[in-house]
């Protein structure tokens, strides 16, 4: 492990001096010393814990060394400077250092390099990952040698950003109210837990329920998770584009955020893609910086409700029967309702009986019960997969 301060370790060597006094040789950190033993002018320490045997120099001619850990960069770099303070006399202390590919050095490592003396020095090894230090002095060096820091550099060069996911986030519940109280606004909760309310800026004492529910409906949500694998500060950018082609248009843009709002009914219906762009530009400037792209989509926009036509409603005595077609040019509808009050709602299945195409015919006999309508009116609605609905009501024709 080489020389440690004395408060740094568990297990420490010391060397006996007249007087009664002591001189901390070493320390390690790992387990216990579980043998010493004296071979001619060396003294080998062995530890358990991890095993490990340590070489001391008694009286030898041979340069005295210690070694540096073995530092991690993480991945290869360019190992630039290697820097250390302290005192020696003059040039005691040489330094020098090898690299590798490995985390414990074997025959894949480099040799050592070529010593220096300077505090400061560049170091040009070849990229790697692995670095280890060395430090060496001559035995009858009388001066007081003291090492109390050692700092090594490296530069890794930029690495992009991740896009761990980026989606559209799904609605699988809509209230009426707030999340607070039970107001005129409508509350969406979404597939990943989110909930937004939507308001309308007048608040009418009634306000229309069709109107209402279609609060925040052409609003898309999406979330992503990204990473950087530098640490550096990102930057996003949400953009939107029709058909294949089309020019990119932006939605959003920020830093430090994962979740975004694209209103939809400020573009005209189609079929679009959205696109999710991260950059490390804000601490890779000059050039430097990376990006990471992802696109999700085709999804449809469909922000125009169904057309009713040719809706009829004749009069027959205790049943009066209700025909009309509807369509819709954004994708296929999805219910017909016959609103009876706002308590009461009927649904109408098409003449063939499964509501599944673009355009649909319907004929249904009203239930009233025996009795014609009493306002001589009759409502339906209806709403095509998109979410969008339609509202008609049919004046009751009388024979």
């Amino acid at each position: 492990g080489g020389l440690q301060g004395e408060t740094q370790t568990i297990t420490a060597l010391y060397r006996l001096l007249p007087g009664g006094g002591t001189e901390t040789l070493a320390g390690w950190r790992g387990g216990d010393i579980i043998h010493l033993m004296r071979r001619g002018s060396t003294l080998q320490v062995v530890q358990a814990g991890p095993a490990l045997v340590s070489n001391f120099c008694l009286d030898c001619r041979g340069p005295r060394v210690v070694t540096g850990p073995v530092l991690d960069a993480g991945r290869p770099v360019t190992w630039s400077r290697l820097a250390w303070a302290g005192h020696s006399a003059g040039s005691a202390l040489r330094w020098s250092v090898r690299t590798g590919g490995s985390a414990v050095p074997d025959a894949g490592w480099s040799d050592w390099s070529g010593s220096w003396t300077d505090a400061d020095h560049a170091l040009d090894p070849g990229p790697s990952r692995y670095l280890q230090w060395r430090a060496e002095w001559a035995p009858d060096v009388a001066a007081d040698l003291r090492v109390t820091s050692v700092s090594v550099s490296a530069w890794g060069g930029n690495r992009a950003p991740v896009i761990a996911s980026f989606r559209r986030e799904s609605v699988t519940a809509v209230r009426n109210g707030g999340m607070l109280s039970r107001n005129p606004n409508l509350t969406r909760t979404f597939s990943g837990g989110l909930k937004a309310e939507f308001s309308r800026k007048e608040q009418p004492e009634r306000p229309d329920p069709v109107r209402r529910a279609r609060l925040g409906r052409g609003i898309m949500v999406f979330t992503w998770r990204t990473r950087d694998p530098d640490g550096d500060r990102l930057e996003y950018r949400l953009e939107a584009r029709a058909g294949d082609d089309g020019p990119w248009l932006p939605v959003a843009e920020g830093r430090d955020n994962q979740l975004e709002a694209w209103d939809t009914t400020t573009v005209p219906d189609g079929v679009y893609s959205v696109r999710l762009t991260v950059s490390d530009e804000p601490d890779n400037p000059g050039g430097q910086s990376l990006s990471a792209s992802r696109v999700f989509g085709p999804l449809t926009v469909d922000n125009t409700p169904p057309r009713i036509t040719d809706c009829r409603v004749r009069g027959r005595e205790g049943a009066p029967e209700l025909s009309f077609t509807a369509g819709d040019e954004g994708g296929a509808l999805a219910a017909a309702w016959l609103v009876q009050d706002e308590d009461r709602r009927v649904r109408i299945d098409p003449v063939d009986r499964v509501c599944d195409s673009s355009r649909e015919k319907f004929r249904v006999t009203v239930p009233v019960n025996g009795k014609e309508p009493s306002t001589g009116r009759v409502r339906i609605e209806v709403v095509d997969l998109a979410g969008n609905v339609a509202v008609k009501v049919c004046p009751l024709e009388r024979p």
